[in-house]
């Protein structure tokens, strides 16, 4: 269904219809590479105030673990918060105390209440690949060693299956691919990477990848084809054999680019399993690219679950919520608005949620037993707002209302009283609003 067009509050009540359901809520998550690799390693208050504001104050209970692949030490080139070490050395041995820090956090995520979790790789070990650099070709082009395919699949499947067994974590899904369509992996670049390329290379991967999983009797299950552009992942998915696209228990997409968010969406309906937003980040640290971002995935894709690429990020590129020193040891942080915008959805959208139909393309709408929740992005102009919630049976008395603007970071505002199905509101120019309303029956 085409999302409908925007009515000027001003000219009439935007209208929320219940009846329209749309995806089940699966829930929030976040990369831990590559900030996991560092904070694991902080002093205990700083990577656990990191840890309680991602996993209690956003309740995230998505994370997605990354298999480091280990560069050649011979190379010098990659930054060192990306530099994640593998498990598995050149003589065909693992080395299990490695990567030490982003277990830390997986293994905390976990205690605090996170309940998905999926496991991915950026590359193959450097002597998995054609020239011995996991960063990537010399050209950007394929540099998976297809006589080490198996190897690596095995690799992969070996990494699950030691997780499960020691150290108590299950990864619902692995994915072997990240991004494998993107031409810009490449030698002495700064962080691993490895193109694959759609149609035969990449269901080559994802059918070794599920014969290995198969060959443990794992209960993990494969994902893919994690393409950093949403059109990539529409020519992904359409050159991906039939039998490859069978092994799949859910698709991934991030949303870096691209315009083909509905002619995904079409294919994800026919594919008929789970489809999640595995990658998203910007560098508006104010947070509404980010909120503008979640409405045109979640209306317009319709994936089940949202995932924000890292929670902290290097001091000064306003990519993470956080910005501090990954790469030299500072432990001084810098809290973007983009956390309490982050906020004003994955607080109130739980897991279980429904999403409904509402007229107008700035408002996302859900409902979770018989609560509402109104989520509003106005970049510029603010205004008076209507909803006409004359499709409920019956609603609650007021609303429940949550700010972020300019010097209001999940404010808590004076009730709205509902008249007549009807809620009425002066929202602010550049702001994200939450609104909730209880007891309403459908």
């Amino acid at each position: 269904m085409a999302l409908a067009v925007t009515i000027p509050s001003s000219q009439a009540s935007i209208s929320v219809d219940p009846t329209l359901q749309y995806q089940k809520w699966d829930g929030w998550g976040t990369s831990l590479c590559w900030w996991a690799h560092v904070i694991g390693g902080y002093p205990d208050a700083v990577r656990e105030e990191v840890m309680q504001k991602t996993f209690k104050y956003l309740g995230f209970n998505i994370v997605r673990y990354n298999i480091g692949g280990t560069e050649n030490p011979e190379h010098k080139h990659m930054q060192p918060r990306a530099l994640v070490p593998g498990y598995l050395k050149p003589d065909g041995s693992y080395d299990w105390t490695a990567d030490a820090n982003q277990r830390w956090v997986l293994q905390r995520a976990k205690k605090l209440g996170v309940n998905r979790f999926e496991a991915f790789s950026n590359s193959p070990p450097y002597f998995m690949t054609l020239n011995g650099c996991a960063s990537g070709a010399k050209d950007g082009g394929s540099n998976l060693d297809p006589a080490k395919m198996d190897a690596f699949a095995d690799y992969l499947v070996t990494v699950v299956k030691h997780f499960k067994d020691n150290w108590g974590i299950t990864f619902e899904t692995l994915t072997p691919l990240n991004e494998p369509g993107a031409d810009w992996w490449k030698e002495g670049g700064r962080q691993e990477g490895c193109h694959v390329s759609p149609g035969d290379e990449q269901s080559k991967l994802l059918l070794a990848t599920a014969r290995e999983l198969e060959k443990v009797k794992s209960p993990t299950k494969l994902s893919g084809a994690e393409e950093s552009l949403i059109d990539q992942s529409v020519t992904a998915y359409d050159k991906m054999w039939p039998e490859a696209k069978a092994k799949l228990a859910r698709f991934n997409t991030h949303t870096y680019g691209g315009s083909k968010r509905r002619e995904l969406q079409e294919r994800m309906d026919m594919f008929g399993k789970p489809f999640w937003m595995s990658e998203y980040g910007d560098r508006d640290p104010s947070g509404l690219t980010m909120s503008l971002q979640i409405l045109k995935d979640l209306k317009q894709m319709r994936p089940s679950a949202w995932c924000y690429w890292q929670v902290v990020d290097q001091t000064g590129s306003n990519w993470g919520f956080w910005d501090m020193d990954l790469n030299g040891g500072g432990h001084t942080a810098v809290t973007h608005p983009k956390l309490y915008v982050m906020a004003n959805y994955s607080r109130f959208i739980r897991p279980g949620a429904r999403f409904i139909e509402v007229g107008d393309d700035h408002t996302l709408a859900a409902m979770k037993g018989n609560d509402l929740i109104l989520v509003v992005t106005r970049k510029g102009e603010g205004g008076k707002t209507t909803f006409d919630l004359s499709k409920f049976k019956s609603v609650g008395k007021d609303a429940q209302v949550y700010v972020t603007a300019p010097g209001k970071n999940l404010a808590e505002m004076p009730r709205i009283k509902i008249e007549g199905k009807t809620l009425q509101a002066e929202v602010e120019a550049d702001s994200v609003t939450t609104f909730v309303v209880k007891g309403c029956r459908t």
